[in-house]
């Protein structure tokens, strides 16, 4: 059995290695629905964690609470016809990768290997998620360094690429000098998600922030992130995360938009910062909140912000609903959850009851 120390240690970012109370690692959907029953009749705070990968402490961890854990629920089962996987919330997506990847299948999913399936999902408790698969699994990838002598270069062909599903979009980086290869080219998913990954212990604290895809901009952006990393000693980075309206239009045939994304090409932005000395907390937690005001003044400045927040990278500080939506997901949360134990007994988390 693993100790305490191990249980608590298991997040993505040392702020979030909070003293719980007590951690049920639940094995099955009835003791998922045990824990849910003495967390209610003793109206104790709890939280969930699938794998622990949020930044933001609370949301997969509690301080003198019960952090219900579902990293046992890591089952991954291909139906007989291939065209559906069901996996658990505690299932990490390098293991999905890999194992559809025999079959030559992959899934839409997340990019970095240890990240859990509930918390990238929906970050509730589901037992099961059904995704469907796609026969194209040999996705290209490789990871190369630039100069900053060359970010309007880059930032130029990052827009020539982005909202673009053809064989040669990424020939617009040929041209470009790369300072060294990170990453050899390959083809598959697991491979990146191998690649993406960020092992080691730290502090971390994050922030998102969304806009239309604008070459100008990024460079503008970038000019920022520099401005922000020559006064800080440690590492700060934002990255850029293409999402195209076809899958936003895609989404809505399968089942709807619950927030409300916008069908046009956009780029979700995920702002990082990272250190490990406890003096520096205030400090260092406060920058990503910092630039991403910047971010979002230059956006709205050139009219090119988005209201939406990628929820998976927004801080603790940042509300991702929209107001055009909330009206729905608050009658989900009553339909499925009468007695209002989410919304008031977890402990923090992105819960409509506080909008």
């Amino acid at each position: 059995m693993p100790s305490y120390e191990q249980e608590q240690q298991k997040n993505w970012s040392t702020l979030c290695w909070l003293l719980s109370a007590c951690f049920l690692k639940t094995q099955n959907t009835q003791e998922v629905a045990l824990a849910l029953k003495i967390v209610a009749r003793l109206q104790a705070p709890f939280a969930v964690r699938s794998r622990g990968h949020s930044t933001n402490p609370g949301f997969g961890s509690i301080d003198s609470g019960t952090l219900i854990d579902l990293s046992s629920f890591n089952e991954i089962v291909l139906s007989p016809n291939h065209k559906v996987v069901s996996v658990g919330p505690g299932a990490k997506w390098e293991m999905i990768h890999g194992e559809l990847e025999k079959h030559g299948l992959a899934v839409v999913g997340g990019r970095a290997a240890a990240i859990g399936v509930g918390g990238l999902i929906t970050g509730e408790i589901v037992t099961q998620f059904d995704l469907y698969t796609d026969p194209d699994h040999r996705v290209w990838s490789t990871l190369k360094a630039y100069s900053a002598i060359n970010v309007v270069r880059v930032m130029s062909a990052i827009i020539s690429v982005q909202g673009w599903d053809v064989p040669n979009a990424f020939e617009a980086f040929d041209s470009i000098p790369t300072m060294a290869i990170l990453m050899p080219e390959a083809r598959g998913t697991q491979s990146m998600a191998r690649a993406l990954s960020i092992v080691s212990n730290a502090k971390r604290a994050c922030g998102t922030a969304s806009v239309m895809m604008d070459a100008d901009l990024y460079v503008e952006l970038d000019n920022l992130l520099k401005s922000f990393a020559t006064t800080n000693s440690y590492p700060l980075a934002f990255h850029i995360q293409p999402f195209g309206a076809s899958a936003v239009k895609k989404g809505e045939e399968r089942g709807g938009n619950s927030l409300s994304t916008s069908p046009i090409n956009q780029a979700w932005l995920g702002v990082v910062g990272e250190w490990k000395d406890d003096t520096d907390n205030e400090l260092v937690i406060t920058q990503p909140h910092q630039l991403i005001s910047s971010i979002e003044e230059a956006a709205q400045a050139r009219r090119l912000l988005l209201e939406f927040k990628f929820m998976n990278d927004a801080s603790y500080t940042q509300s991702p609903f929209l107001a055009s939506t909330l009206s729905s997901l608050k009658a989900a949360s009553v339909k499925w959850d009468p007695e209002g134990v989410f919304q008031r007994l977890q402990s923090f988390g992105f819960l409509v009851s506080n909008v």
